[in-house]
């Protein structure tokens, strides 16, 4: 029988099986054993575990693998850390980006996972931070169209509060990306701090 301190959360698209929201209509966790097997409903009944109490133990399980996630950076803005783990799934970490940024922004990072063993995440640190958007962009779904197990092309906000993702608008000549609500605040609180350092230095 499989023992219940095996279950791991892993980051996936939606199915309608067991699983938690991340990013709605976008982006589930799933439960994982060891041996590759999906948790269903049937099998919390065996674990005797609520489904609340299953997705709690698959993301304690993975927050304390948090050392064996390793960081490079984009080789053109040092600013994006790229992530990868020992078990090829370091998309899930997005939900656990408090962990591994640290200090974690005011107002959060952005993040691309392209695919289930990519994570990509610019910590918006400055109004600086907010100038290499394109090139996160352009680099995750780069890595989506490439990738042998694509997750998504999306580009998300993570907070404290939570994840929210960006909606693409696609014209004949242009690709327009609609931020979620907060992020043009949160751009311009980051303006007007930039301009006090400013001011202060002057």
């Amino acid at each position: 029988m499989t023992r219940v301190g095996e279950i791991v959360s892993v980051l996936a698209r939606p199915d309608g099986g067991l699983e938690r929201v991340v990013v709605p209509d976008h982006l589930v966790e799933h439960l994982f054993t060891d041996t590759g097997h999906r948790v269903t409903r049937a099998d919390l009944d065996v674990f005797q575990l609520s489904e609340t109490q299953a997705f709690v133990r698959g993301r304690r399980r993975r927050q304390r693998h948090v050392n064996t996630t390793t960081v490079s950076h984009h080789p053109a803005v040092q600013a994006i850390r790229l992530f990868a783990n020992d078990d090829g799934d370091a998309a899930s970490w997005l939900t656990h980006l408090r962990d591994i940024i640290s200090p974690f922004p005011v107002h959060g990072c952005l993040a691309m996972v392209p695919s289930r063993d990519q994570l990509m995440v610019l910590p918006l640190v400055d109004i600086t931070s907010v100038g290499w958007l394109d090139v996160l962009v352009s680099a995750g779904q780069s890595a989506h169209n490439a990738a042998a197990r694509p997750l998504s092309s999306r580009l998300l906000w993570v907070r404290s509060s939570g994840i929210a993702s960006f909606h693409s608008e696609i014209s004949l000549d242009e690709t327009a990306l609609h931020a979620p609500d907060g992020f043009t605040d949160a751009v311009n609180r980051l303006a007007q701090r930039a301009l006090r350092t400013v001011d202060a230095v002057a």
